[in-house]
């Protein structure tokens, strides 16, 4: 079964994080890694904290799990706006 929900890319290295939204959790981390061990990721900076850190230094979290799909978006934009995950703090772009 799909587990649909808002997940973080944790750098356990600077401290620095990542946030998304789902429908499937379990493939879109799968995607994450893919692209990253490719160098393709949308992320310039998570790329390059991967390249630099290497991947023992990120772990996936989930944040919170949906029940309702349609939430997904809201929720992400919750998560945004408390943890701020931009510039300093994170790899999201702004």
């Amino acid at each position: 079964m799909k587990q649909s929900g808002i997940y973080k890319i944790n750098c356990s290295v600077n401290g620095k994080f990542y946030i998304g939204s789902a429908v499937d959790l379990r493939t879109r981390w799968s995607v994450h890694q893919h692209l990253l061990r490719r160098g393709k990721h949308n992320s310039l900076h998570l790329q390059r904290a991967w390249i630099k850190y290497g991947a023992d230094a990120f772990r996936f979290e989930v944040i919170e799990y949906a029940e309702d799909r349609s939430t997904l978006i809201e929720r992400e934009q919750y998560y945004f706006d408390l943890e701020a995950p931009f510039g300093t703090n994170g790899y999201n772009i702004a």
